[in-house]
């Protein structure tokens, strides 16, 4: 009898420190892995590479730069170049983020360009990883940019400024910084043309 008492006596033993290792590896020694999910924005790439990712929320994304774009201008898409990349590789990066938009837009509806956007793990915070997206003027007197705007006109003149495309992209300019408070930096120049034989 004592021998039955003491073998399971020694069963519970075994039974009570296996309770404990489970409770302990599960609570104490082991703690539940954390799973952390890495989020990006609608629209990222991998660094080196020019291949758009687009997640669920790029839809809506899309339908917001549409949805700017004003009669009669275009889309610019402004693809980032990060540091240690090429320029080539930011345009390269407009080129497929275009295709993306000739759904609903036409190759002529849309205007490429790139510029450099600092570090690209840095950026991927940013929802489209630093692409940047303008409805913009483009004709013959007007070129827009996303940093900056060209406006050819006759120079050398007193005479008043008289192109539609010009008088047009101005009285525009000086609505919307009139409601926003912004400003704009005006430079001037001229261009020369030299004839041979003269």
């Amino acid at each position: 009898m004592k021998k039955l008492l003491a073998f399971l006596t020694f069963l519970l033993f075994l039974l009570l420190v296996w309770f404990a290792w489970n409770w302990y590896k599960t609570n104490v020694a082991c703690c539940p892995e954390t799973v952390v999910e890495v989020k990006h924005g609608p629209l990222y790439f991998d660094c080196n590479s020019d291949l758009p990712i687009t997640s669920d929320a790029w839809a809506k994304k899309k339908s917001e730069i549409l949805s700017s774009l004003v009669q009669g201008e275009k889309l610019l898409i402004v693809g980032p170049y990060f540091e240690g990349e090429s320029k080539e590789l930011g345009l390269s990066r407009a080129a497929k983020v275009e295709k993306l938009f000739l759904d609903k837009l036409s190759d002529d509806d849309i205007e490429l360009s790139s510029r450099l956007a600092g570090d690209c793990e840095g950026a991927l915070d940013n929802a489209v990883h630093n692409t940047l997206f303008a409805s913009v003027v483009r004709n013959e007197n007007v070129v827009e940019h996303h940093d900056k705007t060209y406006v050819y006109f006759k120079y050398n003149t007193d005479d008043p400024i008289d192109q539609v495309n010009v008088v047009s992209y101005l009285d525009n300019l000086a609505d919307e910084l009139v409601k926003s408070g912004k400003t704009v930096h005006l430079t001037g120049s001229y261009r020369c043309r030299w004839r041979s034989g003269l």
